[in-house]
């Protein structure tokens, strides 16, 4: 089907990786993927998670079986190095649950880096309660930034959040390299007929920036965002782009624009 032109991804300094696997516990973390990571010493960090905690986690991964959990993952490429982001420990112990940060110079030797955070936004936790981890962030770069959006939730609920985290640069070696959290992105709550989980930006062919998101109960949907800021208005409208009936959920979407189509 072709689709109205809404947006031109500019990809130039985004790469996703998208991985399916279907096993028949995956419904129960939402999926695992262990695979592509290497545990090593992690790249000394910025911003809000510490040296100190960066070392306590990359020890804590190094244990007797390494630790390679990865789901739900994205990467950018920035100078020589590509910058792995994935979903935070389902256990919540590795990293406090914070979303993961790999490193690697050759797509195929993969460094536990540590994480985003070292304690999950108490404003996720203040929305939210305790949740063991964040999930499915996205990378992309715009506006002299990289933005970040990841969310938070638990397997089941729609009570969940998107956040979004920003840094100058992906590389924890550079004095600019700080991640800010920039707070809450969309929320949904228990009253809602979907989930606001697995974040997608989209840009669009006049600059403007869209969100793709969810949804576990109602398919997925499409919010526009503001393109300095990278949220969106207070209230934004929902699109719904595809949904399939219960007990068949869709979520983790992305979309690209190539020669206009989506």
């Amino acid at each position: 089907m072709r689709l109205p032109i809404i947006s031109r991804a500019s990809w130039s300094r985004r790469t996703r990786f998208v991985l399916v696997i279907a096993v028949s516990v995956g419904a129960l973390l939402g999926g695992t993927l262990a695979a592509v990571a290497a545990t090593g010493r992690p790249a000394a960090p910025g911003g809000l998670a510490s040296p100190a905690s960066a070392r306590a986690n990359a020890r804590a991964a190094q244990g007797p079986v390494p630790y390679i959990f990865v789901h739900d993952p994205t990467m950018a490429r920035e100078g020589g190095t590509y910058y792995l982001f994935s979903t935070g420990d389902p256990a919540g112990a590795i990293g406090n649950g914070n979303i993961q940060i790999r490193t690697s110079a050759d797509l195929r030797t993969w460094t536990y880096a540590g994480t985003v955070f070292a304690d999950k936004p108490a404003w996720i936790t203040s929305a939210l309660g305790s949740i063991p981890n964040l999930w499915a962030p996205d990378i992309s770069y715009f506006g002299g930034l990289w933005h970040l959006y990841y969310a938070g939730s638990s397997f089941g609920s729609n009570n969940s959040v998107i956040g979004l985290a920003t840094t100058p640069t992906l590389d924890p070696r550079s004095p600019k390299y700080h991640w800010t959290d920039d707070g809450l992105v969309f929320r949904t709550t228990s009253s809602d007929s979907f989930n606001a989980i697995d974040p997608s930006l989209v840009t669009a062919a006049d600059g403007g920036r869209w969100l793709a998101l969810g949804s576990f109960f109602s398919g997925i949907k499409l919010i526009k965002l503001d393109a300095a800021t990278g949220k969106p208005a207070a209230s934004p409208t929902v699109y719904s782009i595809a949904a399939k009936p219960f007990p068949d959920p869709e979520e983790g979407a992305g979309i690209t624009y190539h020669d206009g189509y989506y």
